[in-house]
């Protein structure tokens, strides 16, 4: 081959990479399709979906349900109470205390709640004073005020304050014994009557639906003592429906059944059937 043949297959070679190369960095056109009519359509490549992220959830969360507030219109006087302190009466068969109590209870608009209670203790401690026999007798009375949640129909929570009054007597006889025997037992008897007392009682009452109207429930409480008549000489041990004297303060739970008097029925609410 000639030289001038070469030179020229050589410019031929190096202008078709050249252009080769321009088309590579130079955008494809769209694609061209036909349609069943002959009609040219182009289409632009359709861009890819992005890549799922890791943790996403396919299905949407379902939302919240909202709070419903009680907007229901209630009476004034709502339900009425009667209230009996069953484990008060488990104390009757025993040689050492009976006790019993009742109560009625008002509830207002859903919510507030007035309650009175009236009770009577006759106690007498084993080991209550050393070589003596205390007794103490009386009544009480327990006005309150709760304020009621409702958890659900079944269940209801009251948070409140009663003040309590007592008026009672004591008695007993202390003995002391001579421990050689040469000498004769000395006894000295006391009686106390017309005694007061007054406390300040703090509590949470949890009450069930047992059946139709009756309901139980117990109260736990703290009682604090506000003030006592006390002449000493023995000092005065058990306050009815108090409890004992000994420090400013004491726990107790009462439990009790309660029958309920509704004054209101809530509207009956017809929810349409689903068409599914």
């Amino acid at each position: 081959m000639s030289i001038s043949k070469a030179a020229i297959l050589l410019l031929f070679v190096l202008v078709s990479l050249s252009a080769y190369g321009q088309d590579i960095g130079r955008p494809k056109p769209p694609r061209t399709r036909v349609n069943p009519e002959g009609l040219a359509d182009t289409t632009k490549t359709a861009k890819p979906n992005p890549p799922a992220i890791d943790g996403e959830d396919d299905e949407e969360e379902e939302p919240k349900p909202a709070k419903i507030k009680d907007t229901t219109n209630y009476p004034f006087l709502t339900e009425l109470h009667l209230l009996l302190d069953y484990g008060k009466l488990l104390t009757l068969p025993t040689p050492f205390e009976s006790k019993a109590e009742g109560g009625i209870q008002a509830v207002f608009e859903n919510r507030y709640v007035g309650s009175i209670s009236y009770g009577y203790g006759n106690i007498n401690p084993t080991g209550a004073y050393k070589n003596s026999d205390y007794n103490a007798t009386g009544t009480y009375i327990k006005p309150g005020l709760f304020y009621q949640l409702a958890i659900n129909p079944k269940n209801k929570l009251l948070l409140g304050a009663q003040y309590g009054m007592a008026s009672f007597e004591d008695s007993g006889v202390t003995t002391i014994e001579s421990a050689s025997g040469l000498f004769e037992p000395y006894e000295r008897a006391f009686a106390r009557g017309g005694l007061k007392a007054s406390w300040l009682e703090l509590s949470i009452q949890s009450e069930g639906n047992f059946r139709g109207n009756f309901w139980l429930g117990f109260r736990a409480s703290y009682r604090h003592l506000i003030s006592i008549d006390n002449p000493g000489d023995p000092d005065v041990l058990i306050v009815p429906g108090y409890g004992k004297t000994v420090g400013s303060g004491v726990p107790a739970v009462n439990l009790f059944l309660k029958y309920k008097l509704n004054f209101f029925h809530p509207p009956v609410v017809v929810v349409p059937e689903s068409e599914d």
